[in-house]
């Protein structure tokens, strides 16, 4: 079966790193404050 997104990886693979990628920004969005940008 043909990839549905890109032809260089799984699509299987794909969904998973943008799975991987949306959890380490959330993670990193929750640490993030108005108070600590400031700071800087």
């Amino acid at each position: 079966m043909k990839n549905k997104y890109v032809d260089f990886i799984t699509d299987e693979h794909l969904l998973k790193c943008i799975e991987t990628l949306y959890a380490s920004y959330v993670k990193a969005k929750a640490k993030i404050t108005k108070k600590k940008i400031l700071q800087q």
